[in-house]
């Protein structure tokens, strides 16, 4: 089970990290990643893994409205996050 830090929002890393996702591996959307939630939300991507964003990124980057109406996709805290990355087995970091 991993966690999979999304700081990017280039479609070639994000293609890579679609083709690699297990079925009980979950995505994190922090930094400039919430770029990506947004663009692959617009682009109908289809996934089953549970998704996150952080609410400070999202709001640093004046998305925080349009991702909170985002299905699929949980608004999380720096705790949130820490508890996140602490109950999966391993992290993976996709940057650009």
């Amino acid at each position: 089970m991993t966690l999979h830090l999304v700081l990017t929002s280039q479609t070639t890393a994000l293609k890579q990290l679609e083709r690699m996702l297990a079925p009980a591996d979950s995505l994190v959307f922090i930094g400039d990643g919430v770029y990506a939630l947004q663009l692959l939300t617009s682009n109908n991507w289809s996934h089953q893994n549970r998704c996150y964003f952080r609410t400070t990124d999202a709001r640093q980057r004046g998305l925080a409205d349009s991702l909170q109406d985002n299905v699929g996709a949980i608004a999380i805290d720096d705790k949130q996050w820490v508890e996140l990355c602490l109950s999966h087995s391993r992290t993976l970091s996709w940057k650009p």
